[in-house]
């Protein structure tokens, strides 16, 4: 399938990392303004795919600097 869930506003990755331990998504999106909070968010992902099998996430998950209401979005779902 092709679902995809998509947080803007995604902070520091919590609710992005709780959908793809949760649900088998295509993929989780995180879009975040804030640069330190996608840094922050970026490493919880990295500290998550280096659990043992079978502690790691279920979906793919990928993290965005931008601006959502600007006038290019940074994300294509």
């Amino acid at each position: 399938e092709d679902d995809v869930f998509l947080d803007v506003g995604s902070g520091c990755g919590r609710c992005v990392l709780g959908a793809a331990y949760l649900h088998s998504w295509s993929r989780c999106v995180g879009v975040e303004v804030l640069p330190e909070l996608h840094e922050v968010a970026v490493g919880a992902y990295d500290r998550a795919l280096a659990l043992p099998e079978g502690q790691r996430p279920h979906s793919p998950c990928e993290f965005l600097v931008g601006d959502a209401f600007g006038e290019r979005q940074p994300w294509s779902v």
